[in-house]
């Protein structure tokens, strides 16, 4: 985020414009087939933000303990 708040900064100082988007996947990315969410991603260009949802699901996967 400290990265992503200095590419920002840089941009404005610099008169460039800065489009950001704000995602909560907590509650939705429950709701929804992770298999067919990354499909579309897929049918629809958008590397970047499959590989993300992809991270997050994995993490999500190894992060998870049972008792």
């Amino acid at each position: 985020m400290l990265e992503s708040l200095n590419d920002w900064t840089d941009a404005l100082d610099a008169k460039d414009s800065v489009d950001v988007i704000y995602l909560d996947f907590q509650k939705a990315f429950d709701r929804v087939s992770h298999d067919l969410l990354v499909l579309k991603l897929v049918h629809a260009d958008l590397k970047e933000l499959r590989n993300f949802v992809t991270d997050i699901q994995t993490d999500r996967r190894t992060d998870r303990q049972t008792d």
